[in-house]
Protein backbone atom coordinates (compact mmCIF):
# COMPACT_ATOMS: atom_id res chain seq x y z
CA UNK A 1 0.00 0.00 0.00
CA UNK A 2 2.77 2.27 0.75
CA UNK A 3 4.14 1.61 -2.66
CA UNK A 4 0.98 2.45 -4.69
CA UNK A 5 0.91 5.34 -2.67
CA UNK A 6 3.61 6.88 -3.59
CA UNK A 7 3.44 5.81 -7.07
CA UNK A 8 -0.34 7.81 -7.19
CA UNK A 9 1.48 10.95 -5.38
CA UNK A 10 4.06 10.62 -7.76
CA UNK A 11 1.69 10.44 -10.98
CA UNK A 12 -0.39 13.31 -9.37
CA UNK A 13 2.34 15.86 -8.93
CA UNK A 14 3.66 14.89 -12.36
CA UNK A 15 0.16 15.78 -13.76
CA UNK A 16 0.25 18.82 -11.75
CA UNK A 17 3.99 19.87 -13.06
CA UNK A 18 2.87 19.28 -16.50
CA UNK A 19 -0.67 21.12 -16.35
CA UNK A 20 1.70 24.08 -14.64
CA UNK A 21 4.05 23.59 -17.95
CA UNK A 22 1.11 23.51 -19.87
CA UNK A 23 -0.68 27.03 -18.27
CA UNK A 24 2.62 28.74 -18.82
CA UNK A 25 3.68 27.66 -22.39
CA UNK A 26 -0.53 28.50 -23.58
CA UNK A 27 0.26 32.17 -21.83
CA UNK A 28 3.10 32.99 -24.28
CA UNK A 29 2.33 35.21 -27.23
CA UNK A 30 1.44 33.83 -30.46
CA UNK A 31 4.24 33.25 -33.25
CA UNK A 32 2.90 35.44 -36.04
CA UNK A 33 4.53 33.26 -38.72
CA UNK A 34 2.57 30.16 -37.46
CA UNK A 35 -0.53 31.16 -36.00
CA UNK A 36 -3.94 30.26 -37.61
CA UNK A 37 -6.58 32.33 -35.53
CA UNK A 38 -6.89 35.62 -33.95
CA UNK A 39 -9.60 35.99 -31.00
CA UNK A 40 -12.41 37.49 -31.18
CA UNK A 41 -14.10 38.87 -28.12
CA UNK A 42 -17.98 38.28 -29.50
CA UNK A 43 -16.97 35.17 -31.85
CA UNK A 44 -14.63 33.52 -29.74
CA UNK A 45 -12.42 33.01 -33.07
CA UNK A 46 -11.30 34.37 -36.50
CA UNK A 47 -8.56 33.39 -39.06
CA UNK A 48 -5.62 35.37 -38.88
CA UNK A 49 -5.36 37.58 -42.14
CA UNK A 50 -2.91 36.69 -44.57
CA UNK A 51 0.17 39.43 -44.87
CA UNK A 52 0.75 40.35 -48.13
CA UNK A 53 3.55 38.49 -48.81
CA UNK A 54 1.12 35.21 -48.07
CA UNK A 55 -1.59 36.47 -50.87
CA UNK A 56 -1.03 34.44 -54.10
CA UNK A 57 -4.89 35.04 -55.13
CA UNK A 58 -6.62 38.54 -54.40
CA UNK A 59 -9.77 36.88 -54.94
CA UNK A 60 -9.09 33.95 -52.67
CA UNK A 61 -6.76 34.50 -49.49
CA UNK A 62 -7.87 35.12 -46.35
CA UNK A 63 -8.33 38.72 -45.46
CA UNK A 64 -8.07 41.38 -43.39
CA UNK A 65 -12.00 40.90 -41.84
CA UNK A 66 -10.57 37.08 -40.20
CA UNK A 67 -12.19 35.23 -43.18
CA UNK A 68 -12.01 33.77 -46.74
CA UNK A 69 -12.66 35.97 -49.93
CA UNK A 70 -11.17 38.88 -51.50
CA UNK A 71 -10.77 42.50 -49.39
CA UNK A 72 -13.82 44.18 -48.78
CA UNK A 73 -13.46 48.16 -48.06
CA UNK A 74 -16.00 48.58 -44.34
CA UNK A 75 -17.17 51.75 -45.99
CA UNK A 76 -19.58 50.94 -48.64
CA UNK A 77 -19.25 52.02 -52.09
CA UNK A 78 -21.89 54.07 -53.77
CA UNK A 79 -24.43 52.28 -55.83
CA UNK A 80 -23.71 49.00 -53.91
CA UNK A 81 -26.41 46.67 -52.44
CA UNK A 82 -24.31 44.85 -50.05
CA UNK A 83 -25.17 41.43 -48.52
CA UNK A 84 -23.29 39.48 -45.47
CA UNK A 85 -23.66 35.39 -45.76
CA UNK A 86 -22.90 34.43 -42.26
CA UNK A 87 -22.01 30.88 -41.70
CA UNK A 88 -19.41 28.16 -40.88
CA UNK A 89 -17.62 25.87 -42.91
CA UNK A 90 -20.07 25.59 -45.61
CA UNK A 91 -19.84 29.49 -45.97
CA UNK A 92 -15.99 29.11 -46.09
CA UNK A 93 -15.92 26.54 -48.56
CA UNK A 94 -14.57 23.04 -49.79
CA UNK A 95 -13.99 24.33 -53.05
CA UNK A 96 -12.36 27.60 -55.13
CA UNK A 97 -13.68 30.84 -53.63
CA UNK A 98 -14.49 31.50 -57.73
CA UNK A 99 -16.68 28.24 -57.14
CA UNK A 100 -18.79 29.26 -53.44
CA UNK A 101 -22.29 29.66 -53.53
CA UNK A 102 -21.54 33.56 -52.58
CA UNK A 103 -19.73 33.54 -55.52
CA UNK A 104 -22.30 32.44 -57.68
CA UNK A 105 -24.91 34.93 -56.11
CA UNK A 106 -22.92 37.81 -56.83
CA UNK A 107 -21.85 36.82 -60.32
CA UNK A 108 -25.54 35.49 -61.47
CA UNK A 109 -26.85 38.69 -60.00
CA UNK A 110 -24.72 41.43 -61.37
CA UNK A 111 -25.22 39.61 -64.47
CA UNK A 112 -28.86 40.11 -65.09
CA UNK A 113 -28.43 43.28 -63.25
CA UNK A 114 -31.07 44.92 -60.83
CA UNK A 115 -33.54 47.34 -61.81
CA UNK A 116 -31.81 50.43 -59.72
CA UNK A 117 -28.89 49.26 -61.28
CA UNK A 118 -27.13 48.95 -58.10
CA UNK A 119 -24.17 46.78 -57.61
CA UNK A 120 -24.28 43.66 -55.59
CA UNK A 121 -21.58 42.84 -53.17
CA UNK A 122 -21.69 39.43 -51.44
CA UNK A 123 -19.21 39.21 -48.18
CA UNK A 124 -18.75 35.96 -46.62
CA UNK A 125 -18.29 35.70 -43.06
CA UNK A 126 -17.99 31.85 -42.46
CA UNK A 127 -15.58 30.07 -40.37
CA UNK A 128 -15.09 26.29 -39.95
CA UNK A 129 -16.66 25.13 -36.36
CA UNK A 130 -18.58 28.60 -35.93
CA UNK A 131 -22.56 27.85 -35.07
CA UNK A 132 -25.73 29.93 -33.67
CA UNK A 133 -23.15 31.93 -30.94
CA UNK A 134 -20.48 32.65 -33.40
CA UNK A 135 -23.18 33.64 -36.23
CA UNK A 136 -24.38 36.25 -33.20
CA UNK A 137 -20.86 36.78 -32.47
CA UNK A 138 -19.68 38.04 -36.07
CA UNK A 139 -22.42 39.71 -36.94
CA UNK A 140 -21.96 42.26 -34.04
CA UNK A 141 -18.01 42.16 -34.10
CA UNK A 142 -17.40 42.52 -38.43
CA UNK A 143 -20.64 42.34 -39.58
CA UNK A 144 -23.16 45.14 -38.71
CA UNK A 145 -19.81 47.94 -39.26
CA UNK A 146 -19.71 46.87 -42.66
CA UNK A 147 -23.57 48.76 -43.08
CA UNK A 148 -25.23 45.40 -44.81
CA UNK A 149 -28.42 46.05 -46.52
CA UNK A 150 -29.25 42.57 -45.76
CA UNK A 151 -27.53 39.82 -43.80
CA UNK A 152 -28.37 35.89 -45.01
CA UNK A 153 -27.64 33.40 -41.84
CA UNK A 154 -26.58 30.00 -42.69
CA UNK A 155 -27.69 27.07 -40.39
CA UNK A 156 -26.60 23.78 -40.82
CA UNK A 157 -28.81 21.47 -39.46
CA UNK A 158 -25.88 18.87 -39.38
CA UNK A 159 -24.23 20.48 -35.87
CA UNK A 160 -25.58 23.55 -35.31
CA UNK A 161 -27.56 22.39 -32.67
CA UNK A 162 -25.64 19.32 -31.66
CA UNK A 163 -22.63 21.71 -31.88
CA UNK A 164 -23.08 24.55 -28.93
CA UNK A 165 -21.45 22.58 -26.42
CA UNK A 166 -18.51 22.83 -28.23
CA UNK A 167 -16.74 26.16 -27.50
CA UNK A 168 -13.31 27.47 -28.54
CA UNK A 169 -10.77 29.56 -27.63
CA UNK A 170 -7.65 30.86 -29.05
CA UNK A 171 -3.87 29.98 -27.34
CA UNK A 172 -0.70 31.22 -29.25
CA UNK A 173 -2.34 31.41 -32.44
CA UNK A 174 -4.39 28.11 -32.88
CA UNK A 175 -7.82 26.84 -31.88
CA UNK A 176 -8.29 24.40 -29.22
CA UNK A 177 -11.71 23.58 -27.56
CA UNK A 178 -12.82 23.90 -23.94
CA UNK A 179 -15.96 22.46 -23.83
CA UNK A 180 -18.15 19.53 -25.43
CA UNK A 181 -21.42 17.62 -25.82
CA UNK A 182 -19.73 14.96 -23.56
CA UNK A 183 -20.23 16.20 -20.10
CA UNK A 184 -16.70 14.11 -18.96
CA UNK A 185 -14.70 15.05 -22.08
CA UNK A 186 -15.84 18.82 -21.50
CA UNK A 187 -14.44 18.03 -17.65
CA UNK A 188 -11.33 16.85 -19.18
CA UNK A 189 -11.00 19.59 -21.34
CA UNK A 190 -10.83 22.10 -18.47
CA UNK A 191 -6.74 20.44 -17.88
CA UNK A 192 -4.81 22.32 -20.36
CA UNK A 193 -2.40 19.86 -20.15
CA UNK A 194 -5.07 16.57 -21.28
CA UNK A 195 -6.79 19.56 -23.72
CA UNK A 196 -2.95 19.72 -25.50
CA UNK A 197 -2.53 15.90 -25.31
CA UNK A 198 -5.95 15.93 -26.86
CA UNK A 199 -5.44 17.83 -29.83
CA UNK A 200 -1.76 16.26 -30.44
CA UNK A 201 -3.66 12.99 -30.67
CA UNK A 202 -6.48 13.69 -32.82
CA UNK A 203 -3.88 15.75 -35.27
CA UNK A 204 -1.80 12.42 -35.32
CA UNK A 205 -4.72 10.38 -36.02
CA UNK A 206 -6.35 12.78 -39.18
CA UNK A 207 -2.22 12.26 -40.77
CA UNK A 208 -2.28 8.82 -40.32
CA UNK A 209 -5.98 8.66 -41.88
CA UNK A 210 -4.75 10.93 -45.00
CA UNK A 211 -1.70 9.05 -45.68
CA UNK A 212 -3.38 5.48 -45.60
CA UNK A 213 -2.41 4.03 -42.39
CA UNK A 214 -4.70 2.08 -40.24
CA UNK A 215 -6.62 3.52 -37.30
CA UNK A 216 -7.95 1.71 -34.34
CA UNK A 217 -11.39 1.38 -33.42
CA UNK A 218 -10.52 3.58 -30.56
CA UNK A 219 -9.19 5.88 -32.13
CA UNK A 220 -12.31 6.11 -33.80
CA UNK A 221 -14.26 6.84 -30.45
CA UNK A 222 -11.76 9.51 -29.45
CA UNK A 223 -12.37 11.21 -32.72
CA UNK A 224 -16.20 11.35 -32.77
CA UNK A 225 -16.13 12.42 -29.31
CA UNK A 226 -14.55 15.59 -30.55
CA UNK A 227 -15.29 15.93 -34.17
CA UNK A 228 -16.52 19.44 -34.22
CA UNK A 229 -13.31 21.59 -32.95
CA UNK A 230 -11.36 19.07 -35.42
CA UNK A 231 -12.81 19.82 -38.40
CA UNK A 232 -12.90 23.41 -37.41
CA UNK A 233 -8.86 23.74 -36.31
CA UNK A 234 -7.40 21.17 -39.30
CA UNK A 235 -9.82 22.16 -41.94
CA UNK A 236 -8.42 25.86 -41.61
CA UNK A 237 -4.81 24.69 -41.20
CA UNK A 238 -5.16 23.29 -44.20
CA UNK A 239 -6.46 26.00 -46.08
CA UNK A 240 -4.12 28.32 -44.62
CA UNK A 241 -2.04 25.72 -47.55
CA UNK A 242 -4.26 25.72 -50.01
CA UNK A 243 -7.02 28.48 -50.37
CA UNK A 244 -5.05 30.84 -52.80
CA UNK A 245 -3.69 27.83 -55.25
CA UNK A 246 -7.05 25.15 -55.73
CA UNK A 247 -7.06 24.12 -59.35
CA UNK A 248 -9.72 22.96 -61.71
CA UNK A 249 -8.00 19.59 -60.53
CA UNK A 250 -8.88 19.95 -57.24
CA UNK A 251 -12.88 21.14 -58.61
CA UNK A 252 -13.15 17.88 -60.27
CA UNK A 253 -13.92 16.39 -56.97
CA UNK A 254 -17.36 17.65 -57.62
CA UNK A 255 -17.48 15.53 -60.28
CA UNK A 256 -16.88 12.15 -58.81
CA UNK A 257 -19.95 9.85 -57.43
CA UNK A 258 -20.41 9.38 -53.53
CA UNK A 259 -18.26 6.73 -52.35
CA UNK A 260 -20.82 3.32 -51.50
CA UNK A 261 -18.00 3.25 -48.74
CA UNK A 262 -18.01 6.23 -46.10
CA UNK A 263 -14.89 6.46 -44.43
CA UNK A 264 -14.45 6.44 -41.18
CA UNK A 265 -13.93 9.99 -40.52
CA UNK A 266 -17.10 10.62 -41.94
CA UNK A 267 -18.79 8.22 -40.19
CA UNK A 268 -17.85 9.58 -36.76
CA UNK A 269 -18.57 13.10 -37.59
CA UNK A 270 -22.41 11.59 -38.78
CA UNK A 271 -22.83 9.33 -35.75
CA UNK A 272 -22.40 12.87 -33.36
CA UNK A 273 -24.85 14.25 -36.20
CA UNK A 274 -27.62 11.47 -36.31
CA UNK A 275 -29.25 12.75 -32.79
CA UNK A 276 -30.68 15.58 -34.05
CA UNK A 277 -33.00 13.93 -36.23
CA UNK A 278 -34.10 10.60 -33.69
CA UNK A 279 -37.60 10.20 -33.43
CA UNK A 280 -38.88 10.90 -30.62
CA UNK A 281 -36.25 13.64 -30.35
CA UNK A 282 -34.13 13.18 -27.22
CA UNK A 283 -34.00 15.47 -23.86
CA UNK A 284 -30.95 16.99 -24.53
CA UNK A 285 -31.45 17.64 -27.82
CA UNK A 286 -34.73 19.39 -27.01
CA UNK A 287 -33.11 21.71 -24.40
CA UNK A 288 -30.16 22.32 -27.69
CA UNK A 289 -32.73 23.28 -30.22
CA UNK A 290 -34.04 25.93 -27.43
CA UNK A 291 -30.64 27.78 -27.27
CA UNK A 292 -29.88 27.70 -30.56
CA UNK A 293 -33.66 29.44 -31.34
CA UNK A 294 -32.42 32.13 -28.61
CA UNK A 295 -29.66 32.88 -30.29
CA UNK A 296 -31.35 33.34 -33.55
CA UNK A 297 -33.70 35.35 -31.51
CA UNK A 298 -31.12 37.64 -30.55
CA UNK A 299 -29.97 37.39 -34.09
CA UNK A 300 -33.19 39.05 -34.92
CA UNK A 301 -33.19 41.40 -32.15
CA UNK A 302 -29.96 42.76 -33.30
CA UNK A 303 -31.18 43.49 -36.79
CA UNK A 304 -34.70 44.83 -35.64
CA UNK A 305 -32.60 47.38 -33.82
CA UNK A 306 -30.08 48.16 -36.70
CA UNK A 307 -33.41 48.06 -39.45
CA UNK A 308 -31.46 45.33 -41.71
CA UNK A 309 -33.41 42.76 -43.28
CA UNK A 310 -32.05 38.87 -42.80
CA UNK A 311 -33.02 35.56 -44.10
CA UNK A 312 -32.59 32.10 -41.92
CA UNK A 313 -31.27 29.93 -44.71
CA UNK A 314 -31.05 26.11 -43.76
CA UNK A 315 -28.24 24.02 -44.67
CA UNK A 316 -29.19 20.08 -45.12
CA UNK A 317 -27.07 17.42 -44.43
CA UNK A 318 -25.82 15.20 -47.55
CA UNK A 319 -28.06 12.47 -45.20
CA UNK A 320 -31.15 14.05 -45.75
CA UNK A 321 -30.79 14.75 -49.63
CA UNK A 322 -28.85 10.96 -50.60
CA UNK A 323 -30.66 8.14 -49.59
CA UNK A 324 -27.65 6.27 -51.53
CA UNK A 325 -25.24 8.10 -48.91
CA UNK A 326 -27.97 7.45 -46.13
CA UNK A 327 -28.66 3.75 -46.33
CA UNK A 328 -24.50 3.24 -46.24
CA UNK A 329 -23.84 5.45 -43.31
CA UNK A 330 -26.87 4.20 -41.94
CA UNK A 331 -25.90 0.43 -42.11
CA UNK A 332 -21.95 0.78 -41.11
CA UNK A 333 -23.38 2.66 -38.04
CA UNK A 334 -26.02 -0.28 -37.35
CA UNK A 335 -28.46 2.19 -37.14
CA UNK A 336 -32.10 1.70 -38.40
CA UNK A 337 -34.34 3.99 -40.47
CA UNK A 338 -36.77 3.21 -38.45
CA UNK A 339 -35.22 5.65 -35.69
CA UNK A 340 -35.13 8.98 -37.58
CA UNK A 341 -37.20 11.40 -39.36
CA UNK A 342 -34.79 13.35 -41.66
CA UNK A 343 -36.95 15.81 -41.99
CA UNK A 344 -37.23 16.84 -38.54
CA UNK A 345 -34.77 19.46 -38.47
CA UNK A 346 -36.07 21.97 -41.10
CA UNK A 347 -40.25 20.98 -39.92
CA UNK A 348 -38.92 22.57 -36.49
CA UNK A 349 -36.98 25.43 -37.95
CA UNK A 350 -40.16 26.56 -40.53
CA UNK A 351 -42.85 26.12 -37.44
CA UNK A 352 -40.19 28.64 -35.70
CA UNK A 353 -39.70 31.34 -37.81
CA UNK A 354 -43.38 31.33 -38.72
CA UNK A 355 -43.67 31.71 -34.66
CA UNK A 356 -41.51 34.26 -34.16
CA UNK A 357 -41.88 36.46 -37.77
CA UNK A 358 -38.41 35.84 -39.07
CA UNK A 359 -38.05 34.57 -42.94
CA UNK A 360 -37.12 30.95 -43.84
CA UNK A 361 -35.62 29.57 -46.80
CA UNK A 362 -34.83 25.96 -46.70
CA UNK A 363 -32.25 25.05 -49.40
CA UNK A 364 -33.30 21.04 -49.02
CA UNK A 365 -36.16 21.19 -51.93
CA UNK A 366 -33.55 23.06 -54.69
CA UNK A 367 -30.99 20.92 -53.55
CA UNK A 368 -33.33 17.58 -54.07
CA UNK A 369 -34.82 19.01 -57.60
CA UNK A 370 -31.80 19.67 -58.94
CA UNK A 371 -29.94 16.37 -57.83
CA UNK A 372 -31.47 14.28 -60.97
CA UNK A 373 -29.53 16.99 -63.51
CA UNK A 374 -26.74 17.84 -61.73
CA UNK A 375 -26.38 13.67 -60.40
CA UNK A 376 -24.12 13.96 -56.65
CA UNK A 377 -24.26 17.78 -55.00
CA UNK A 378 -21.91 16.70 -51.85
CA UNK A 379 -17.94 16.10 -51.80
CA UNK A 380 -17.60 12.10 -51.46
CA UNK A 381 -16.89 11.82 -47.72
CA UNK A 382 -16.56 15.04 -46.90
CA UNK A 383 -20.08 16.42 -46.27
CA UNK A 384 -19.85 19.66 -47.65
CA UNK A 385 -21.42 20.70 -51.06
CA UNK A 386 -19.27 20.14 -54.04
CA UNK A 387 -19.00 22.78 -57.27
CA UNK A 388 -22.33 21.67 -58.96
CA UNK A 389 -23.83 22.02 -55.32
CA UNK A 390 -22.50 24.95 -54.95
CA UNK A 391 -23.87 26.28 -58.05
CA UNK A 392 -27.66 25.04 -57.46
CA UNK A 393 -27.61 27.36 -53.80
CA UNK A 394 -26.44 30.00 -55.17
CA UNK A 395 -28.63 30.46 -57.94
CA UNK A 396 -31.33 29.52 -55.80
CA UNK A 397 -30.49 32.29 -53.33
CA UNK A 398 -30.37 35.15 -56.44
CA UNK A 399 -34.13 35.51 -56.12
CA UNK A 400 -34.47 35.52 -52.68
CA UNK A 401 -31.60 38.78 -52.60
CA UNK A 402 -33.54 40.01 -55.61
CA UNK A 403 -36.77 40.45 -53.78
CA UNK A 404 -35.24 42.16 -50.86
CA UNK A 405 -33.38 44.70 -53.54
CA UNK A 406 -36.54 45.65 -55.09
CA UNK A 407 -37.83 45.89 -51.46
Amino acid sequence: MGALGRVLLGLLLGFVVAEIGSRIYLALPADPDTANFVPDPLAEFRIRPDRPEEVEDPEDHFNQLGVRGREHAVEKPPHTFRVLGIGDSFVFGSVPMRDNFLRVLERESNTDGFASGDTLEVIPLGVPGYNPPHYLGILKSVGLSLDPDLVLVFFFVGNDVTGLPVHGRVYRGELYYVGSSSRWLSLARRSRFLMLAETALLRTLKKMHDTGEEVSSGAETSAAETSPGVEASVGTEAARGTSSTLTPEDSALGSVAASPEPSWPYLVFQRKRLPIYADPPQKDVLALWEEAEQYLLEIDRVCRDHDVPWVLVAIPSEIQLDVGVRKATLAALGRSKDDYDFGAPQARLSEFCVRSGIEYVDLLPALRDAAPEYGPLYIPNNTHWNVEGNDVVGRRLVAVVERHRRN
